[in-house]
């Protein structure tokens, strides 16, 4: 993706060109990033739209014109919220899960399953450091999971945070236990410090 041109020193002194405009997280704005930001603003547009045909229709004087206002401006309104629905739907629901899992598991008395939702949905909301600590949380349950380290990298590597990233990596390399798994993991990691992010995870492209 092409950005404004500079470049930043590498977590072990060496020199990174970077080429793509960056957040306001400090990581790279990935592709599907300005997508959402564009249906944003074209719903904006949309609303404003809407508005002001409602207000024409408030103040038409011949009852066909306020009907084909009213009609063009609904129309608008029931546009702009299938425009925005999937971020919606996704802000909305993330209180419900969280409540849901409180009832069923109170106080952490019960070892929860391992569930992505959280931790995706955050990522996907550029809140990254609310989904690396639902990746750590995954994993203080379930140490052997393999897909979060595998997942938790890619978070912390798109979010420009190589420590972290370590971290998970670290982690993995002591709590695995499938020299397999272990296999996957320094892949993953050796992926992601050469900037292939999306290779440490690919699943969450299609979730």
């Amino acid at each position: 993706m092409k950005g404004q041109r500079g470049g930043t020193r590498g977590p072990h002194g060496g020199f990174h060109l970077v080429l793509a405009p960056k957040n306001r997280y400090g990581a790279h704005v990935t592709k599907r990033q300005i997508l959402i930001s564009l249906r944003w603003l074209t719903a904006a547009g949309i609303g404003v739209l809407t508005l002001k045909l409602l207000i024409g229709a408030s103040k038409a004087t011949s009852l066909t014109a306020g009907f084909a206002g009213a009609v063009f401006g609904f129309s608008a309104l029931i546009l702009t919220v299938i425009i925005v629905a999937p971020e919606l739907v996704a802000w909305a629901t993330t209180p419900v899960h969280r409540a849901i899992n409180s009832l069923i598991f109170p106080g952490g008395t019960i070892v929860p399953p391992a569930d992505y939702k959280l931790a995706r949905l955050y990522r996907k909301q550029w809140r990254y450091k609310e989904s690396v600590d639902e990746y750590f949380k995954i994993l203080e349950y379930h140490p052997d999971e393999l897909s979060a380290y595998l997942e938790g990298i890619a978070t912390a590597a798109e979010a420009r945070a190589p420590k972290t990233r370590e971290r998970f990596y670290r982690l993995g390399l002591r709590k695995l236990r499938a020299a397999s798994d272990r296999d996957q993991l320094q892949q993953a990691f050796a992926e992601s410090v050469s900037g292939r992010v999306a290779d440490a995870a690919p699943a969450l492209d299609r979730e």
